[in-house]
């Protein structure tokens, strides 16, 4: 699956929610928070949904050397 994805920030946050809406086009299949790590380093903990998964999919998204890269199970 290939999707161009868009991270939008939410500005009046409070509580729990995420940090931001992860949308591909117009539609919203996630949201993201900032988190960091024990090492201090920033990353993004993702929560992506769409119609044809059982359960959303977790996983983090991180800059490594190279660029952006993401860690999952399932």
């Amino acid at each position: 699956l290939t999707a161009k994805v868009k991270f939008v920030p939410l500005r009046d946050r409070s509580g729990k929610q995420p940090d931001y809406r992860i949308l591909a086009g117009k539609r919203e299949i996630g949201a993201a928070w900032s988190r960091t790590s024990k090492k201090g380093g920033a990353y993004l903990f993702l929560k992506l949904t769409g119609t044809g998964q059982v359960a959303p999919l977790l996983c983090n998204l991180y800059r490594n050397a190279t660029g952006p890269a993401i860690l999952w199970a399932r």
